[in-house]
């Protein structure tokens, strides 16, 4: 596991669910997280350091939930972030995208509803911010 590596994960779900927080102080902050499945070594670190910012967040922030969903390819994560919308009501969503073309669309979606974004930070998904 390298320092990049954990540092990515730790940095997308504590930005979105810190960042959340003062424009939602009137609310529970809820972060969906869009990752896809630790299908390599890679995204085995991000899947492992997402869900332990997602401890230590949600221990230290009584306020605060966090959804993470892990998907095998591109169009089930585009019905993911439609569910982390519509079901579970996020008003926060990190996505670190499987395949940034096939989710401009579901994304900005989300978007459209209300909800505060925070892309990946990868130059080869800018698309998406």
């Amino acid at each position: 596991m390298t320092t990049f590596t954990r540092r990515i994960a730790l940095t997308a779900v504590a930005a979105a669910a810190l960042a959340s927080m003062p424009a939602l102080a009137a609310e529970k902050v809820h972060v969906g997280v869009a990752i896809p499945a630790a299908t390599h070594s890679f995204m085995g670190g991000i899947n492992y350091w997402a869900n332990q910012a997602k401890k230590d967040l949600e221990k230290e922030h009584k306020d605060l939930k966090i959804t993470i969903k892990t998907a095998a390819n591109a169009p089930e994560q585009a019905n993911q972030l439609q569910d982390l919308s519509t079901v579970s009501k996020i008003n926060a969503l990190v996505v670190f995208p499987f395949e940034s073309a096939a989710l401009t669309k579901p994304v900005a979606q989300v978007k459209a509803k209300g909800c505060l974004f925070y892309p990946s930070p990868s130059p080869r998904d800018a698309t998406l911010s």
